[in-house]
């Protein structure tokens, strides 16, 4: 279930809407809940007979819908996944259900199942998510351990929706990704002989024929066993200090009122000594580097989630909804409108 709240108001109102499902599935026994990122609520549902059919789904969900709407006032989004006879397919059910709602994300209160894309995506015709691919590496260049797990996640959702039915193609893809994020720490500075190891044992679990579930597991547990090897060659304090300051940009990016001022004493840098240092680190202004960084999350969330433009504008750091549209069409060729219907298609 998609909701357009913030993760932290999915948690304030997680009793209430598990409490609605739970009574309008009438067997509590055959729903387990658990809150998602983004505003998502997964819901893994015991399908017997009376459930059996994509209808009967469809028409459970919309009794759902319909009730959250009229105790809580919220519209919600409601995606399902198919029917798997094996706890393993689970995650593939899950990366259906995401799928589907990518799909139909531009409206805010609907149901919908895979099963409606169906002739939309075959594996001949797929297009790999290379821009997902390119934020993920950039999120684990800048050490956003969150963020690279939520853009892993999409990732795998793409990758099982489209080769579930071929592991060997599933598995090829994985490992590439691997070795992408592996050349990309040691690009940063980690020490290569660990980053190569943890590697190297990674990748002999991959080949070991990893279920769809332990698939997703094992993905994000690359991402953090990676990120936890590295170690950083001793650099100049100056460069100490940058990284600092990017750090707490990262942090604060959606304060409309961030300058570099508040930037530089922070990290005990004057104005001019930590422009020419970002720009030296990033090959970017202060702007620009703070500007790219609010546009790639504002891209994150038109792909991710319902929320309103003007919304989103205002969480990265944009409170004037015109200068945001500017912004992004500047830095995208396309307004965001454009944006969220190309990443849906």
């Amino acid at each position: 279930i998609v909701k357009r709240l913030q993760p932290q108001q999915i948690l304030d109102k997680y009793n209430e809407l598990t409490q609605i499902i739970r009574r309008t599935i009438h067997n509590p026994a055959k729903a387990l809940f658990g809150s998602w990122q983004l505003g998502q609520l997964a819901v893994i549902l015991s399908t017997d007979f009376q459930w059996e059919t994509i209808d009967a789904q469809k028409g459970l969900g919309e009794q759902i819908r319909q009730e959250i709407d009229r105790q809580l006032n919220i519209p919600v989004t409601i995606s399902f996944g198919r029917r798997y006879p094996s706890w393993a397919d689970i995650a593939i059910s899950f990366a259906e259900a995401r799928s589907a709602r990518q799909y139909n994300k531009r409206d805010e209160s609907s149901v919908v199942h895979v099963a409606d894309m169906t002739g939309l995506t075959a594996p001949h015709g797929y297009a790999y998510p290379l821009a997902l691919e390119k934020e993920l590496l950039e999120s684990i260049r800048l050490k956003q351990e969150d963020i690279s797990l939520e853009l892993m996640n999409a990732l795998v959702d793409h990758l099982l929706y489209n080769y579930k039915d071929t592991p060997q193609i599933l598995y090829s893809y994985f490992a590439e990704l691997l070795s992408l994020i592996s050349r990309n720490i040691i690009d940063m500075g980690a020490l290569a002989p660990a980053v190569l190891d943890q590697s190297h044992r990674q990748m002999t679990i991959l080949f070991s024929g990893p279920s769809p579930a332990q698939l997703r597991l094992w993905a994000l547990n690359s991402v953090t066993e990676l990120l936890s090897v590295t170690a950083f060659k001793t650099e100049k304090p100056s460069r100490d200090a940058v990284q600092l300051a990017i750090e707490y940009i990262h942090k604060n990016y959606h304060n409309p009122e961030l300058t570099l001022g508040e930037v530089a004493n922070t990290v005990g840098l004057s104005q001019s000594h930590l422009a020419f240092l970002l720009k030296e680190r990033t090959g970017m202004s202060y702007s620009k580097y703070l500007s790219n960084l609010r546009i790639r999350h504002a891209k994150k969330l038109l792909r991710t989630t319902s929320m309103t433009i003007s919304t989103i504008a205002e969480v990265v750091g944009y409170p004037n909804a015109t200068h945001f549209y500017r912004i992004f069409q500047r830095q995208t060729e396309m307004t965001p409108k454009t944006y969220r219907e190309t990443a849906v298609a």
